[in-house]
């Protein structure tokens, strides 16, 4: 006969809390011996690599004796300070000669709550044929990013927003926006200028502008857009299109499209594409069921200074039902679309726009029902 102090579970894991939330916890003690055993000491450990943010909620009562087969609860609280993945341990100390010491397992997953990348370091245009290109602006982190402002610095550069946001705008979490830029020198203009994209979202974010206003010699070629974005479809195949320029003065040549991934296909009206011309590539994509997918297009060319223009693709497939239901309690993520099944909600309330080819808004249905169309993640 004996005193025993069990734990259930052995670990707690928190999930995801973002800087400047809380989350909290439980676990059980129970006397599971044939004897009384009694509680003594309970005490949180931070583990070295991580910072401090785990406690008791609040802190037990002790000594507490539990006769055998009773439970009492202990309640746990994380505050994040910070992100990575903080660790913890919690020690209980008791009066059982077997189970001295017990320790539970303590972790958080702590994402950035607003992590925004651009699609590109720079942006150098030509004038005429490129001079007019796209940056992706993207949110990955788990919650909105706020954007305060989005100005072209200095005042007076002949470079233009296409689509000037409407300030403070919202990029949802998980989500992505198009920035157009335009390039507009002087008929007189014969030198580089140069100009910057200040971006402000949680930091200021700035990107080097480079306009030319002579076309380079040689064969030069410049992809209208940083990444090719599928969306998230419902259907078997979907085909995208590339604007590729030639802003040299010379004939370019391609000699080949391939893929890092399978699925995706390429047509090409022309191999050859004469100096301060274009074509258009089209893209396509026969999707598997599954999460969505990031590949890698690599254009060879005769382009001497890339001869490999490799283009990103995002690309993503979803099960879509007539309705989105949950049961009561439930929590369920769902992508939002529009009748043409395309929509960012990101860019659709910054530029008026009522559907938008971009990767979709993850909504959160908590029951019973929400009466939009959706399409389960």
């Amino acid at each position: 006969l004996v005193p025993l102090l069990c734990v259930t579970p052995a670990s707690v894991t928190l999930g995801d809390v973002v800087p400047g939330a809380s989350a909290t916890g439980r676990f059980t003690v129970s006397s599971c011996g044939n004897l009384p055993v009694t509680l003594q000491t309970a005490a949180v450990l931070p583990d070295a690599t991580a910072a401090a943010g785990f406690s008791f909620a609040p802190a037990p009562a002790l000594p507490q004796t539990l006769a055998p087969g009773q439970t009492a609860a202990v309640d746990l609280r994380f505050d994040s300070t910070s992100t990575g993945i903080a660790r913890s341990r919690v020690r209980l100390g008791s009066s059982s000669p077997i189970t001295p010491e017990v320790f539970v397992k303590l972790g958080a997953n702590l994402p950035p709550p607003c992590n925004a990348t651009l699609g590109a370091s720079s942006l150098h245009f030509y004038k005429d044929l490129a001079a007019t290109q796209e940056l992706r602006l993207t949110n990955n982190g788990t919650t909105d990013c706020l954007i305060e402002r989005l100005d072209i610095a200095p005042q007076g550069s002949p470079f233009v927003l296409d689509r000037p946001l409407v300030l403070p705008a919202v990029l949802t979490a998980q989500s992505s926006m198009e920035i157009s830029i335009t390039y507009l020198p002087a008929s007189t203009a014969t030198t580089t200028e140069t100009a910057s994209l200040e971006l402000e979202l949680d930091w200021l974010h700035e990107v080097p502008l480079e306009g030319d206003p002579s076309p380079p010699s040689g064969c030069h070629l410049v992809p209208r857009t940083d990444r090719i974005d599928f969306g998230l479809f419902s259907g078997p195949s979907v085909s995208q299109t590339l604007q590729l320029t030639n802003v040299g003065t010379n004939q370019c040549f391609v000699h080949g499209i391939t893929f890092d991934q399978p699925g995706f296909s390429s047509f090409i009206p022309s191999t050859s594409i004469g100096g301060r011309s274009q074509t258009l590539i089209t893209v396509n994509w026969t999707s598997a069921s599954g999460p969505p997918i990031a590949a890698t297009m690599t254009i060879a060319s005769s382009d001497r200074d890339q001869p490999q223009l490799d283009v990103p693709i995002i690309a993503g497939h979803v099960r879509c039902d007539p309705t989105c239901q949950c049961t009561a309690q439930q929590t369920a993520t769902f992508w939002r679309f529009s009748e043409q099944q395309y929509v960012s909600s990101s860019v659709a309330n910054s530029t008026g726009l009522g559907a938008y080819q971009e990767s979709c808004e993850p909504k959160h249905c908590a029951g019973p029902m929400i009466s939009e169309r959706c399409c389960e993640r």
